[in-house]
């Protein structure tokens, strides 16, 4: 995966009745390895974004963006397993 943190998601019937019932995670990369694990077939597929035009990105400043890293590595190693 080149961009794991992408919003950008298709998702069929069964792996949002998995989701529905079984994910209690928010974080991309975290539904990915999520996925991954369970061995769903997962595929890449590139698209354009365009430049953010309103609001503003949660990472807004290194102190979150560390946060965010963090708490994502501590669910995949912790929770997950």
């Amino acid at each position: 995966m080149t961009d794991p943190t992408s919003g950008m998601r298709a998702m069929g019937k069964r792996v949002i009745q998995e989701f529905a019932e079984n994910l209690n995670y928010v974080a991309e990369p975290d539904a990915l390895t999520y996925l991954l694990r369970r061995k769903y077939r997962v595929r890449e597929t590139p698209v354009k974004m365009e430049k953010r035009e309103k609001g503003e990105s949660y990472f807004t400043s290194p102190i979150k963006s560390i946060q965010y890293m963090v708490n994502v590595i501590l669910s995949i190693l912790l929770i997950q397993w």
